[in-house]
């Protein structure tokens, strides 16, 4: 039961991970925009980072589909796809959040509440002093700055992505197993290709 319970599991990790990363990548390049570096090299360098991991994943949990396998006259989306996809998203996702706190800065752990914002006494400070680029609205880049401090990259949201349908472990104990027929086959082709005969 635990068994069949991952086969789709790990798959529906990767597909809720689609959007949410999505996301990720709107947010970076939002921040980057706001804080007026988004032409900078290293940092669109980063926002391709976050592109490929979201294209990988996606490709990925649709290639799972298109390459289904059936069980007990069920299809179901490969088990091995799958499980690589869940491993990808679950073993990149701090580089992830690391390149968007990176593009964000540091004002991102400190930024003041929407309450500092909203009350008079404090209002005219943030204006001045935590404004970004000169077209972007101050609030503007503090509500991103909320968006990405306390929904995206959350201890929560880490934890939950290393360790939920399973740990990285988990996917590869999987991905091997279940490739064994796989692997047999190359490894009778390498046998072929070097002359060995049994």
């Amino acid at each position: 039961l635990v068994y069949n319970f991952a086969y789709l599991h790990r798959h529906t990790a990767a597909s809720y991970r689609i959007p949410v990363s999505e996301v990720m990548v709107g947010a970076a390049q939002a921040m980057a925009e706001y804080n007026g570096i988004d032409k900078v090299p290293h940092i669109r360098e980063k926002i391709t980072d976050l592109i490929i991991y979201v294209d990988t994943l996606k490709s990925l949990a649709r290639a799972s589909c298109m390459d289904y396998m059936t069980h007990a006259g069920i299809p179901i989306p490969n088990t091995v796809t799958s499980n690589i996809a869940k491993y990808h998203f679950a073993d990149n996702i701090h580089s992830c959040i690391k390149a968007i706190e990176d593009i964000a800065g540091g004002l991102l752990i400190t930024v003041p509440t929407y309450k500092d914002y909203q009350n008079p006494e404090t209002r005219d400070y943030m204006e001045k002093y935590l404004g970004g680029k000169a077209d972007i609205p101050t609030e503007h880049r503090l509500r991103m700055m909320q968006l990405i401090r306390r929904r995206l990259t959350t201890f929560e949201t880490e934890v939950l992505a290393l360790h939920a349908e399973g740990s990285l472990q988990a996917q590869r104990m999987t991905i091997y197993g279940e490739s064994m027929p796989e692997i047999q086959k190359y490894k009778q082709w390498a046998e072929d290709a070097a002359g060995i005969k049994k």
